[in-house]
């Protein structure tokens, strides 16, 4: 899947959203999304988001270690979800 330069975009607003603590930049983004002509547009926000957490991990830690650090996170959340 491509992803498209506005989704790029988007996602960095969300990024500095979330370090500025700024919920109306965050709700701002999700506006848009959801007007955007393109059905796919909240896929393809949340797959430019999980592509640059991915890479941020595999850069950090290596591969194998990021990929073990999600499944325990996934399993970890998991687990609270169901409690």
């Amino acid at each position: 899947m491509s992803i498209r330069v506005v989704d790029k975009a988007r996602e960095a607003t969300l990024v500095a959203a979330c370090l500025t603590q700024d919920e109306k930049m965050v709700a701002a983004v999700l506006t848009e999304v959801l007007a955007d002509d393109d059905p796919g547009a909240m896929l393809h926000l949340a797959m430019a988001c999980a592509k640059d957490t991915a890479s941020l991990l595999v850069q950090s830690v290596g591969p194998e270690a990021a990929l073990k650090l999600t499944r325990d996170r996934v399993v970890e959340l998991r687990a609270e979800t169901s409690e």
